[in-house]
């Protein structure tokens, strides 16, 4: 590995200075990765960190040079052929899709976007709504279906032996101890990301209980992922989007975001306006936005069929033999949908199940700071949304670990269910290092699940006999700036 690489992976550890005492959760990730890397991975990795990491911003160029490559013999940049072939299919996909469907490119002109500073609150936003208000609504045929399609595809099964030669198609030797590791191919969806599933149905159903009128602008907080689902729903239905997002969001999610004609509000995270300038909007820069434009706001984190999506179209994704096999459930906590959703999805079929008395492990991961991992579960039950929001502590992840807990997620505080956090940096180790050997490019909130499995592996919270769907939720590129960079 090179030099800077091993630098790098040890800063971000904070394993490089002898004078601070190791956190026990980092160091079980730094022997996961790092010494696995070493040991397994070294060969594939440099493919990965000198030739192919740098062309993470152009899709094309990315797979031309592993399709390349594979007919020579030289490492390939995954462990299996299988790997590497899946790879490319996904890739080409999101040529297809990245940063817009292909049937949109040079259509669309592109949102308005405004970044907020202390001193012109109210008249930039004044000028923001006038602007939108001014502009036309733009409305495509998009293909409907391929919005929330997915396919359930293997990330690692336990080796199969014929003639005592070891057939390894989806290996993972991070990940060796389960019978199989299995997750979602989001590039199959027109947004390429699971969160298209529930921003599809919350427009849905707001449409067809009539909360949602006609021309009516749509609004959420969203960093990214749920944004991009709701801006081709509002394209295909001809609704203006307005999204609500801080400055810790990647200069390249919000330029996605305004190409497919969503207006985003950018408002610094460490905003410092003064109480008058709060007061003379109301106190929200979002309702007073709402308001003058008369938007419908989706609120993702409080609307059921955020979570209901996830139970009702996720689940019936996973293919019946699989379905049979699942042991362990890990999935982010973010805005509660896919861990809620698939959770109760999980309750449903053990009680239906003819084989009385199986257990499917579920596992939430949530950032290091984000409130889960603050307020102890009897103290989640009582506080209130204030209190609550008042525990988090700021951790640099994208739409990812929140103030809020929504309260559909209650019931699914049993004690049997167990959370991981995870560090912006772990996730972003993960999401560099291990994922793209094993043929997958995730973002960070992807990285911190595949980080809570090393964990949980590690403490035998998932150990051999477990077959584990890991729900990763969206892609790499969007974090291409961040994720991919050497130091």
């Amino acid at each position: 590995m090179p030099e800077l690489e091993q630098k790098h992976i040890k800063a971000i550890m904070g394993l490089d200075n002898p004078q601070v005492p190791v956190d026990p959760d980092r160091q079980i990730i730094y022997d996961r990765v790092h010494e696995k890397l070493l040991s397994t991975a070294n060969r594939h990795y440099e493919i990965w960190q000198r030739r192919l990491f740098p062309l993470m911003d152009d899709v094309t160029g990315l797979r031309k040079a592993i399709e390349w490559q594979a007919p020579f013999p030289i490492p390939s940049p995954t462990f299996s052929e299988a790997q590497e072939n899946r790879l490319i299919a996904m890739l080409k996909r999101v040529e297809d899709r990245y940063p817009i469907p292909v049937e949109l490119r040079g259509k669309v002109e592109p949102g308005i976007e405004i970044h907020l500073k202390p001193g012109t609150l109210k008249q930039d936003l004044e000028n923001f709504c006038s602007s939108v208000a001014d502009r036309p609504i733009q409305q495509f045929t998009l293909n409907y279906e391929d919005i929330g399609k997915l396919e359930v595809i293997p990330l690692h099964l336990r080796p199969k032996w014929i003639n005592i030669q070891p057939i390894l198609d989806f290996h993972d030797p991070f990940s060796a101890t389960p019978k199989a590791i299995y997750t979602f191919d989001v590039t199959h969806s027109l947004g390429l990301s699971m969160k298209d599933i529930p921003a599809k149905m919350m427009v849905e159903e707001s449409l067809k209980t009539g909360k949602l009128k006609p021309g009516q602008p749509i609004s959420e907080k969203s960093s990214g992922n749920t944004g991009v689902g709701l801006a081709l729903m509002g394209l295909h239905l001809g609704y203006k989007v307005i999204l609500y997002t801080t400055d810790k969001s990647s200069q390249s999610k919000i330029d996605r975001l305004k190409l497919l004609d969503a207006h985003v509000v950018v408002v610094p995270e460490q905003a410092e306006f003064s109480a008058s300038e709060y007061g003379s909007i109301g106190g929200s820069i979002s309702r007073y936005v709402d308001k003058k434009l008369g938007c419908f706001y989706i609120n993702q984190h409080g609307n059921i069929n955020n979570a209901n999506a996830h139970f009702k179209i996720t689940g019936s994704y996973i293919p019946p033999d699989i379905l049979d096999e699942i042991t362990a459930f890990i999935a982010p906590v973010g805005t509660y949908g896919s861990f809620v959703g698939l959770g109760g999805f999980f309750e449903n079929y053990m009680a239906m199940d003819r084989n009385r008395g199986r257990n499917i492990k579920r596992i939430g991961v949530d950032a290091e700071g984000g409130v889960i991992h603050q307020i102890s579960p009897d103290e989640r039950r009582t506080m209130t949304a204030a209190e609550i929001a008042e525990k988090a502590i700021p951790h640099g992840f994208q739409g990812f670990g929140g103030k809020e807990i929504s309260e559909y997620f209650h019931p699914l505080l049993h004690l049997d269910t167990k959370f991981v956090a995870v560090t912006k940096d772990e996730a972003e180790l993960c999401a560099r290092v291990a994922l793209p050997l094993l043929g997958i490019l995730g973002g960070q909130s992807s990285g911190a699940v595949y980080s809570g499995i090393q964990t949980c592996l590690a403490e035998g919270t998932i150990n051999q006999f477990d077959t584990v769907l890991a729900v990763f939720t969206d892609l790499g590129f969007p974090y291409a700036d961040i994720l991919y960079q050497s130091s």
